[in-house]
């Protein structure tokens, strides 16, 4: 009986260990978000949009640089079209 007991006690600490490690997030791995815009980074329209989302995602606890990347590119008014 006693011999059951520790085995028992034995199995539900090592699943207990095993199910807190495998619920932990990957260190080191942050979000990345990608900002395409057609304008230039000096479009004080664009600059306002891009401030509001920024600020959108700080509400959800996301700041730039800690726990989210952003990358910004700019198409500086060009807009080929690659579909030919």
């Amino acid at each position: 009986m006693k011999k059951q007991i520790t085995v028992l006690t034995l199995c539900a600490t090592l699943s207990a260990l095993c199910y807190s490690v495998s619920a932990q997030q990957p260190a080191g791995k942050v979000p990345r978000i990608g900002v395409l815009h057609t304008g230039s980074a000096s479009d004080p329209v664009n600059s306002r949009r891009l401030e509001v989302f920024r600020q959108s995602l700080r509400d959800l606890g996301y700041i730039e640089g800690k726990n989210i990347n952003i990358e910004y590119r700019y198409g500086e008014g060009k807009s080929d079209d690659c579909s030919s």
